[in-house]
């Protein structure tokens, strides 16, 4: 019990070191081994919110790559997991924002935030299109990554998504945290 407490507390430690510094790592439970790998994210200059990321890892959450996965990511709570088909910065970090978003209970459904994504959506102009904008969930997603990104350039083609993802990401808390803990109890 103690050993897997010091091994949450170093990963914890570590993983947060990593992604608020840019040099961006996760871990990762190999399903064969009852050992936790790390594998590397491409270094970034783009430093996750260190709210975002005590979150994620608080609640357990780990990033896998599948080179067989039939989409670039996923964010799954069941698995507690961002399933990546490669090591790619902006998915993940769009996979982040899909988190973000449940740890900010379906923040990207509010009708606050569907008005902004209606009034906003036709400046998005980032690859992808039709997919990121084909619906609030995702473009919340594409606005973390941006926001996490290049914020300066997010405040000006897009200041409404901007200032809402902005308020979501600075107002995480410890009972975000528990609220989603206790909303998603099934899945640990």
């Amino acid at each position: 019990m103690m050993l897997k407490r010091t091994l949450r507390v170093f990963i914890t430690i570590i993983l947060t070191l990593a992604l608020t510094t840019g040099l961006v790592l996760a871990m990762t439970e190999d399903a064969n081994a009852a050992t936790v790998s790390m594998k590397t994210i491409p270094a970034t200059s783009a430093k996750a919110d260190s709210r975002v990321v005590n979150a994620f890892v608080e609640l357990g959450f780990t990033v896998k790559y599948n080179k067989n996965l039939g989409y670039a990511g996923v964010f799954s709570v069941a698995d507690h997991a961002i399933h990546l088909k490669t090591r790619n910065k902006t998915n993940t970090l769009h996979e982040m924002g899909h988190f973000v978003s449940r740890l900010q209970n379906g923040a990207d459904e509010t009708s606050e935030f569907v008005k902004i994504y209606k009034s906003e959506k036709k400046k998005y102009n980032g690859t992808q299109k039709s997919y990121i904008t084909k619906n609030s969930k995702e473009y919340f997603a594409q606005s973390f990554a941006e926001y996490t990104q290049n914020p300066s350039k997010l405040k000006k083609s897009r200041p409404k998504t901007y200032k809402y993802v902005k308020t979501q990401v600075d107002t995480i808390e410890q009972q975000d945290v528990d609220n989603m803990y206790s909303a998603y109890g099934w899945a640990w």
